[in-house]
């Protein structure tokens, strides 16, 4: 305020002219403070966001079950939880945004595995197997909405898994439910797997636009397609051969390319 604007046009405010200047001075600070504080929580805001996005390997919506030393299963177990798997941890909360959230560390995960349908009444359903460090085994069951999702997740889950050292060679495809695996039926809970375990990328019924291995995974699903009908034809081919007693050279290698061809289908189908 102007000291001579005060005296000329409200004289009686010259004496709060002091604590007016002071006042104003201490808004213009207080404001000051208040966008500089704003700006810097953008700017933190932004940088978590940004952290979070590139660490964050998979997330979603999936129905979840956790077991401890496989015990019984009760009725209905699951529940709608929001994943995430990052390139540590494989973390899940009632929220997108919840603050109160469950994990587990990817280094005690032992082994990532379908689940048979009559378990639980789907086919969507896999298993994720961990360790603590007392050595107590959890099992946590995540139900997909689809195949293609739940091929999505386990491909995801076993990428970032694909350096533990302590993986499992077997496991249960079924649950322990009445004193026994509905898979093999055996009583004991410890017992060992009756099935193999698989640490690779799944190939089979995975149709993921978005993924780089797309076409190899479409090169796949055609190869198996007319695995039968190359075979017929190889057969159809050795025979001729025999009976014309022809052993020339491009006959033979085109032998040799259908049997390598066969052979590798047939370690891709027992892999994945």
């Amino acid at each position: 305020l102007d000291t001579l604007a005060c005296r000329s046009k409200e004289p009686w405010m010259v004496p709060l002219q002091p604590t007016i200047q002071q006042g104003i001075a201490q808004v213009k600070e207080f404001i000051t403070k208040l966008v500089s504080c704003e700006e810097s929580e953008d700017l933190g805001l932004q940088d978590s966001l940004s952290l979070h996005s590139s660490s964050t390997i998979k997330e979603g919506f999936l129905f979840l079950h956790k077991t401890r030393d496989k015990c019984m299963l009760i009725t209905s177990p699951f529940k709608k939880y929001y994943v995430t798997l990052s390139k540590d941890t494989l973390s899940y909360s009632r929220t997108a945004h919840s603050k109160k959230s469950s994990f587990i560390t990817l280094m005690k995960i032992r082994a990532v595995e379908k689940v048979e349908e009559k378990s639980f009444g789907s086919s969507n359903v896999m298993q994720i197997i961990s360790s603590e460090d007392s050595g107590q085994i959890e099992t946590l069951y995540l139900m997909c909405k689809s195949v293609n999702e739940l091929n999505q997740w386990l491909s995801a889950l076993r990428k970032a898994c694909i350096h533990n050292t302590e993986t499992m060679s077997s496991y249960h495809p079924g649950v322990y439910k009445g004193e026994k695996w509905s898979c093999c039926h055996q009583k004991d809970k410890t017992a060992l797997g009756c099935d193999k375990t698989r640490h690779g990328v799944t190939l089979q019924e995975w149709n993921d636009p978005l993924d780089p291995d797309l076409e190899s995974q479409l090169i796949f699903r055609h190869l198996m397609g007319v695995r039968q009908a190359m075979r017929d034809k190889y057969m159809e081919m050795n025979q001729s051969m025999k009976s014309n007693g022809q052993d020339s050279s491009p006959d033979v290698e085109k032998q040799n390319a259908i049997t390598r061809l066969l052979q590798v289908l047939q370690d891709l189908q027992e892999a994945h």
